[in-house]
């Protein structure tokens, strides 16, 4: 066989390529290596980049009867999210669920979703039916969040997230919450799946000290008797984007879960500081997790009773105790992280009790 008559054949097996599959193959390669890359196969069936990223083309052709044009981001938590802008100038956002979320629950949180719409609360509804994956997990698209990123340390920026909670818990609290997830702290187990494949909780002693304290949580919240509501369980500036001082799209719906209003409030008031696409600290100071409360009653109109505060307070507890246990998994923890917040406090809640001023 002549180099021509091999070169030639070379050039009729080689496959067609495709500008966008090659982009976002190319860019999972850059972005997800060693551990990284080990996470995503953990929720992507370890299928090939070249593979995946044919995959999220044929979806979003199925789905949404368009072609993408090019990927905007690419996130894996718990689960794995696409911002992908459209060949019609649109951009959508892919949502790969974890395997934990059944298709009730997600038909719950769609439900819902639309019922927050209706109402104009500035959500990001969905833009296709829920769907199963190719490696058997549930998938979804949504509107794209549009709007800049802001510091929950603001005053103004904290207002206006405690407003917004307050508003969303006006607009669910007739909705029966009977198809969402329990909230974590009330499993079985002590603490929540990883968020990480590859984190490791090996039993360390020094580390008891934060299984007593989600420990202690979790038995008040367990043993509340409050009413329960669809509620954002991870309600803060990561899953908000804003227009000037005002909320202009929430997302992370995934994480509605029925919970009382007292364990909602109190769980966002501990951490709605918490993202890292600022320089800010992501931990709030107990003056600021108390401030949140006080705005959230301002914003409702009404003070939280004698019986809700150990519910909020626990609830804060509960979540800055999972956080710290994952960032004491890593290597280096983060320094001024929801681990050092915790030692600081000697292991006391971050949350400590009602408003210092009387209810009107």
């Amino acid at each position: 066989m002549t180099l021509r008559e091999t070169s030639e054949r070379r050039t009729l097996r080689a496959p067609v390529t495709c500008p966008f599959q090659d982009a976002l193959a190319l860019r999972l390669a850059r972005d997800f290596t060693g551990k990284q890359r080990e996470d995503l196969a953990a929720a992507t069936a370890a299928w090939p980049h070249a593979e995946l990223a044919a995959h999220v083309e044929s979806l979003v052709a199925t789905h949404l009867g368009v072609r993408p044009r090019r990927t905007l981001f690419v996130k894996k938590s718990v689960g794995v999210v696409f911002g992908l802008e459209l060949v019609d100038g649109s951009s959508v956002v892919l949502k790969f669920f974890p395997p934990t979320l059944t298709l009730t629950q997600l038909h719950g949180v769609l439900r819902c979703l639309q019922q927050l719409e209706r109402a104009h609360f500035p959500v990001t509804p969905s833009v296709s039916p829920p769907f199963v994956t190719a490696f058997e997990t549930l998938g979804c698209f949504f509107a794209y969040a549009s709007g800049e990123v802001r510091t929950g340390h603001e005053p103004n920026v904290r207002r206006e997230l405690a407003s917004r909670l307050a508003e969303f818990t006006s607009l669910v609290t007739a909705i029966n919450p009977a198809e969402l997830p329990a909230a974590p702290g009330h499993h079985a187990q002590l603490w929540p799946p990883s968020p990480r494949s590859y984190l490791r909780f090996d039993a360390r002693r020094d580390l008891a000290w934060l299984d007593t304290i989600a420990a202690q949580a979790q038995g008040v919240l367990e043993a509340s008797t409050l009413p329960e509501l669809p509620a954002h369980m991870d309600w803060g500036t990561k899953n908000a984007r804003f227009v000037g001082d005002r909320v202009a799209a929430l997302f992370d719906w995934d994480s509605l879960c029925r919970a009382s209003e007292a364990e909602m409030v109190g769980r966002a008031a501990a951490q709605f500081t918490a993202q890292w696409d600022v320089p800010a600290a992501v931990v709030p100071s107990a003056v600021e997790a108390q401030s949140f409360v006080e705005d959230y009653e301002d914003a409702a109109g009404r003070r939280f009773s004698p019986e809700e505060w150990p519910v909020l307070i626990a609830a804060a507890q509960y979540v800055t105790a999972t956080i710290a246990r994952v960032e004491a998994a890593h290597p280096a923890p983060p320094r001024d992280g929801f681990l050092d917040r915790l030692r600081s406090l000697n292991g006391s809640p971050l949350l400590t009790g009602g408003p210092a001023r009387e209810a009107p």
